[in-house]
């Protein structure tokens, strides 16, 4: 069985411009009736172009508007991005700012701080932690430490948190 044909080319040709086997010459349709290497090309070739024509027919492109609308909230989302930036550098910028502001506020009342810390730990040791609890000082102080451990990250988190 010879491997190629030299009317393969023009066989393959008039399968893809939509003229076989109608609108060929008879001696091609015929020589490609007698040639198996061109009546294999003809065959596969009108499948392959069966096959586009049933996929083509099957595809469903979106509406314009559709793809408009995609357009519009994927630039809508690249925008948000950009501003985004600017807000998350001033966010921390604001925290680096508060954590300086808050060691220099311990650096300047230190001696104070340590000193306070001294009286509560000798009141702990002689009224145990109920008795300091109980007292206004120790009240004060377990409100504070509460509102320092979940009050501000909770507000800090409401603040950041996305929508």
């Amino acid at each position: 069985m010879p491997s190629d044909c030299c009317f393969e080319a023009e066989v393959l040709a008039a399968v893809v411009e939509c003229r076989w086997p109608e609108r060929v010459d008879p001696e091609l349709r015929q020589h490609a009736g007698a040639c198996a290497v061109c009546a294999e090309v003809a065959l596969l070739a009108t499948e392959l172009r069966a096959d586009r024509d049933r996929l083509r027919a099957e595809a469903a492109p979106p509406e314009s508007a559709r793809v408009w609308w995609m357009a519009q909230m994927r630039a809508r989302r690249e925008a948000e991005k950009a501003a985004a930036r600017p807000i998350t550098a001033a966010q921390v910028l604001g925290t680096a700012a508060a954590a300086w502001f808050a060691g220099a506020c311990y650096g300047a009342t230190s001696e104070w701080f340590r000193a306070e810390f001294t009286q509560i730990s000798g009141t702990v040791q002689t009224l145990g932690v109920a008795g300091f609890l109980a007292s206004g000082t120790g009240l004060l102080l377990a409100i504070g430490t509460i509102s320092i451990l979940v009050l501000v990250p909770t507000a800090v988190w409401l603040a950041v948190a996305k929508d």
